[in-house]
C-alpha cells in the first residue's frame, strides 16, 4: 500500500500496522513532522482500542509500533530518548487495560526495565546528588533530571507487574524519584 500521510492517519489501526511493517514505510516516505504525527495517531488509536484488540493481533501491533518509532527516529522526528519515553508511557497505559504478555514487547513490563536502563543517562547516585541541590542546579542539569523522571514515572507505574528481580533493580531509582523535579 503506497499511501500519503493524510490517508494513513485515517485508516484503521490494523491497516496502518500493515503499512508500517511493509517495505513502503521507509524513513523518506514521510517528512519528520508527518512521522511525528503518525506516532501520535498510532499511540492514540492503540490506547483507545486496547481493550478490543484480539490477543493474536498484539504481536503485530507491537512490532508495528517498534518500527514506527525506528522510522520516526531515522527521519529525525524523534530522538532516542523521546522514543524510549513514548514506549514506556504507552506500555504503562496499555497495561492498565490489557494483561501483561512477556511475548509482546509493548505488553511486557520486563521489557520496560530494559528500555529504561538503556535510555537513562545517569546513575541513581548522580541523580540524587543533583536533585539534592535544586537551588544551585544549572539549566542543563535540571533538564537531565527531568529526562530521568520522564523515563522513570511510567516504569514505576508498572513496577507491581514486575518479578522480584526486576523490581529490585529499581529500588535505588524509586528512592530518588520523589526528589526529581
Amino acid at each position: 500500500m503506497t499511501a500519503g500521510f493524510d490517508e494513513l492517519i485515517r485508516v484503521p489501526l490494523p491497516v496502518l500496522a500493515g503499512w508500517l511493517l511493509s517495505a513502503d514505510a521507509e524513513p523518506g516516505s514521510l517528512d519528520a513532522q508527518q512521522w511525528r504525527g503518525l506516532t501520535e495517531v498510532f499511540t492514540a488509536e492503540l490506547t483507545a482500542e486496547a481493550a478490543r484488540v484480539p490477543p493474536p493481533d498484539w504481536p503485530r501491533l507491537s512490532d508495528a509500533y517498534t518500527r514506527l518509532l525506528d522510522r520516526a527516529q531515522q527521519a529525525a522526528a524523534l530522538d532516542r530518548h523521546e522514543c524510549a519515553v513514548r514506549r514506556l508511557n504507552l506500555t504503562s497505559a496499555l497495561l492498565h487495560t490489557v494483561a501483561p504478555d512477556q511475548h509482546v514487547g509493548l505488553l511486557d513490563p520486563a521489557a520496560s526495565v530494559h528500555i529504561f536502563f538503556d535510555a537513562v543517562a545517569m546513575s541513581p547516585a548522580d541523580a540524587h546528588r543533583l536533585a539534592d541541590a535544586p537551588g544551585t542546579l544549572a539549566v542543563n542539569d535540571m533538564r537531565r533530571l527531568r529526562a530521568v523522571k520522564n523515563l522513570l514515572q511510567p516504569l514505576l507505574a508498572v513496577k507491581p507487574l514486575l518479578d522480584a528481580e526486576a523490581a529490585r533493580r529499581l529500588t535505588d531509582w524509586e528512592r530518588v524519584y520523589p526528589a526529581l523535579p
